[in-house]
């Protein structure tokens, strides 16, 4: 089964798990709650008499607020669709919602979209989900990996150019290991909350050592072998992998390099922001933060960057 299939079956499931079997005789018998990454807080919708809310609770404090108005979720999305929507109107599924700031992740009329409350608007979410790509914050710029460097695009209209210029297949930007040559290359970079700022690095392999590796293939019926060339320092290797750490100003047109040492890589298959969380934000955007490990990650350190 692809991807859409395994898909439609959770949001199916999900839809069974709100009590869509049993609203008829009554509403709101259970909280099905979605842990917002690895914080203490959760959404999850409460059904109405006419219409539904959302709710986001801090476990921790124990406080409950609105996640968004839906009468301007409703007012933003029929602006988008040339069309006038109330919010007794809105049949809408969430499948998602992000915090510094809010974004509402949704499905309605057969579309997938994003809502940003902090300016009110919606934007369909296949304009802006380009291959390979991070949209930010504010939802007018794409980010992207083009030929080592990264690219920015506005999404309005379609114009795009190089944010950087010095990246090479040895030392590209956003990329992450993955052993044994597999093709798969996620692009990691972390937007700003303000949308002024990129962090991201260059990953050093200048010096690595290449090897090779010999894959079985089945070829009609018959295995036959490929190889496969890649760089990955081992054990003993005075050259390893690092990274080097920029800042992009896109205000200023400015790359800041940030003044550390380059951190050697840690582990296999660290995907830095996107899934292992080494760095982040303020909610003000006057700092980023990024974690360095020591070779053998024996010892690990929190370090303050000023993007400016």
């Amino acid at each position: 089964m692809d991807n859409a299939g395994v898909l439609g079956r959770y949001r199916t499931a999900q839809k069974i798990l709100d009590g869509l079997m049993s609203k008829s005789a009554v509403i709101n018998d259970s909280v099905l709650p979605h842990w917002i990454d690895d914080t203490d807080i959760f959404w999850y919708k409460r059904d109405l008499e006419i219409g539904t809310d959302w709710w986001l609770v801090d476990a921790k404090t124990g406080s409950r607020n609105i996640a968004f108005d839906r009468g301007i979720l409703a007012r933003a999305l029929g602006k988008s669709l040339d069309q006038s929507l109330t919010a007794n109107d809105l049949d809408i599924l969430v499948t998602d919602i992000t915090l510094s700031p809010i974004q509402v992740c949704f499905e309605a009329f057969n579309k997938s979209w994003i809502f940003y409350p902090d300016r009110k608007v919606c934007h369909e979410k296949d304009s802006i989900d380009y291959p390979n790509s991070i949209a930010s914050p504010n939802g007018k710029k794409a980010i992207f990996l083009k030929k080592h460097n990264i690219w920015i695009r506005d999404i309005a209209t379609g114009d795009e150019y190089a944010l950087t210029k010095n990246g090479s297949q040895d030392c590209e930007y956003g990329k992450v290991v993955f052993p044994m040559g597999t093709s798969r290359i996620p692009f990691e970079a972390l937007w700003s909350p303000d949308s002024r700022y990129v962090l991201s690095y260059r990953l050093d392999q200048r010096e690595v050592k290449s090897r090779n590796v010999l894959y079985p293939v089945f070829q009609d019926d018959e295995i036959v072998s490929t190889i496969t060339n890649y760089k990955k320092a081992y054990p003993g290797d005075i050259a390893i992998e690092s990274y080097r750490f920029v800042v992009i100003d896109l205000v200023e047109g400015q790359i800041h390099e940030v003044m550390v040492p380059p951190i050697p890589v840690f582990g296999a298959a660290v995907e830095y922001f996107s899934v292992d969380k080494f760095g982040w934000w303020g909610a003000d955007s006057e700092v980023a933060y990024i974690i360095g490990m020591e070779r053998g990650a024996k010892t690990a350190s929190v370090i303050a960057i000023d993007p400016c």
